[in-house]
């Protein structure tokens, strides 16, 4: 969805330098980095759901010994005993336009990286390591209404 775009334009107009590298590189450069910061769609229990790579980013970083954040606001935090809807497969297009004979292209946006692969969240309310993120996620209801 050319997230990192956008933000490497915006951050480039600030005068900040940046380097605009594809996803499946990340876990090459990351031996190159202090720190490593990633998004979130959403936050659980479960773990960190983001875009695809994040979990193996996570280990990469995990294993190197950097620390790795995740910045989102609390709106992102997801209750305790919610489960989400199965992750909707994406067009295969979006992959290969005309994929070869006996290729399925598998086309899926997030993956799941568990909370202990994770040095903090980073949020509005301050940097929450992965205890105090459990907690807070044990405070927040599930609506009535998602409870199905």
């Amino acid at each position: 969805m050319r997230e990192g775009v956008t933000l490497a334009r915006k951050l480039g107009a600030e005068g900040i330098p940046v380097k605009l590298i594809v996803d499946a590189a990340a876990c090459w450069f990351v031996s190159q980095v202090r720190l490593v910061l990633v998004g979130a769609d959403a936050l659980s229990a479960q773990g960190l759901v983001n875009k695809t790579g994040t979990a193996v980013l996570a280990l990469a970083a995990k294993n190197l010994g950097i620390d790795i954040y995740s910045l989102t606001s609390t709106a992102k935090l997801v209750p305790a005993g919610y489960q989400p809807p199965d992750q909707e497969l994406r067009p295969p297009s979006e992959m290969l336009e005309e994929p070869p004979p006996n290729v399925t292209p598998v086309n899926y946006y997030f993956d799941l990286t568990p909370l202990e692969h994770l040095s903090g969240v980073v949020t509005e309310i301050g940097i929450l390591p992965s205890e105090m993120l459990l907690r807070l996620l044990g405070t927040i209801r599930v609506h009535p209404a998602l409870a199905v």
